[in-house]
């Protein structure tokens, strides 16, 4: 995937990212889950409806994730992930 454009639409912190997991690597609890390129620390994650062994019991390559966390300067710390229902088109 290829962003064509990135708009910034308000200084807001919050920082949202989606797409399919590229690798996951380390040992728990500080694994990193690489997201269309980027590496989210998942170090004092929060994962949503799950507990982190379930996560990543569940969580392998291919499978789609969000991750939210906050932008301060260049640095996001990630603070929740979760677990996306991929829906299949006709």
């Amino acid at each position: 995937m290829i962003a064509t454009e990135v708009e910034r639409r308000s200084p807001d912190p919050r920082v949202e990212l989606q797409g399919p997991i590229q690798s996951i690597t380390g040992t728990s609890p500080n694994q990193i889950v690489t997201i269309l390129g980027v590496a989210v620390d998942t170090t004092g994650v929060v994962f949503e409806d799950v507990d982190r062994a379930t996560f990543f019991a569940r969580a392998v390559v291919g499978t789609l994730v969000k991750a939210r966390g906050g932008l301060s300067g260049s640095t996001v710390t990630w603070s929740e992930m979760e677990l996306e229902e991929m829906e299949l088109e006709d």
